[in-house]
């Protein structure tokens, strides 16, 4: 799994995190800024969990949120494919109305 996205989108993330993980603070969430190890380390202290649990946990949370990506990419990618084609069918609907108006 490729942590970046959510290292590199972190502030975004931010919110989603506390839903799941409503004690850790934002000076908590600042102070890793996207770190996996300082996120799974946090998460494993201020839960009293073990280390690996602390993983277990941050592989399901982060698994959802690749599919909740892929879904909101798929449907921007069909929203996209509809725009194109009905942009396409005005150009060519006004194409034949051009040549209507020509030669009637």
């Amino acid at each position: 799994m490729d942590w970046d996205p959510i290292e590199g989108n972190w502030k975004q993330f931010k919110g989603k995190i506390k839903e799941k993980w409503g004690d850790l603070t934002d000076d908590d969430l600042d102070r890793i800024a996207g770190s996996r190890d300082q996120f799974e380390g946090l998460i494993q202290q201020r839960y009293g969990l073990s280390k690996d649990e602390a993983r277990k946990q941050v592989n399901e949370w982060f698994s959802a949120q690749e599919m909740v990506y892929a879904k909101s990419t798929a449907v921007g990618a069909d929203a996209d494919r509809v725009r194109r084609r009905e942009e396409l069918r005005q150009k060519l609907f006004r194409g034949a109305a051009k040549r209507w108006a020509r030669n009637p």
